[in-house]
C-alpha cells in the first residue's frame, strides 16, 4: 500500500508514504498556514478525512495517478479530522467549500451510546490545485481511476 495513515506521538494523524519521489509529499493535519513550498509550481492537494474509508482511497488514486506525470504535478496528500482545519490554509475557506462533508450520528439504549462519523456522498476528498500559489481549481467528492487521470491532464494543460 502506498500510504498509511497512523496517529503521530499525540495523538494526531500523520500520513506515512514508503518508497514515493519527493513530488508525492505527506503534509501536516491542521497547519497554522498553508506551506511556503505549496505556493511554487504546479501542485494537486488532496484533504482526506482520516475517519473516511473513500478518502483514504482517493489519496492512493491520486498516488497511482501523480506517479504518471512524473512531478510536473506536485501532490500533496493532508490529513484532516475536522472540516474547519482547512480554515487556516485554503484562501476565503467559508466560501470556497461546501461545509457538510460528514454526519455524527449518535445513537444510544439502556446499555450503552453508539457515535459513528458517516461520510455525505461528494463532499470529500477534498482537491484544490494551486498553480504558483493560486488556487487554479477545486473538486468535492470521489474520481474514479479515469476521472482521476483526467483531473491531473487538465491540471498539467494549465
Amino acid at each position: 500500500m502506498p500510504m498509511k495513515i497512523v496517529a503521530d506521538e499525540i495523538g494526531r494523524s500523520k500520513i506515512i508514504l514508503e518508497a514515493e519521489p519527493d513530488w508525492i509529499v505527506p503534509l501536516l493535519i491542521a497547519p497554522e498556514k498553508i506551506e511556503d513550498f505549496l505556493l511554487t509550481g504546479k501542485w494537486l492537494i488532496i484533504s482526506m478525512s482520516v475517519w473516511s474509508g473513500p478518502d483514504r482511497a482517493a489519496g492512493g488514486l491520486a498516488i497511482l495517478q501523480a506517479r504518471k506525470f512524473r512531478g510536473e504535478i506536485k501532490l500533496g496528500l493532508r490529513p484532516y479530522d475536522y472540516f474547519e482545519e482547512h480554515e487556516s490554509w485554503i484562501p476565503d475557506f467559508k466560501r470556497t467549500l461546501h461545509p457538510d462533508t460528514g454526519k455524527v450520528v449518535v445513537s444510544s439504549n439502556v446499555d450503552q451510546t453508539s457515535i459513528s462519523i458517516r461520510p455525505v456522498p461528494g463532499m470529500s476528498p477534498i482537491m484544490l490545485t494551486f498553480i504558483d500559489g493560486q488556487l487554479a481549481k477545486l473538486h468535492q467528492g470521489s474520481l474514479s481511476k479515469l476521472e482521476m487521470f483526467r483531473y491531473f491532464k487538465q491540471i498539467s494543460l494549465s
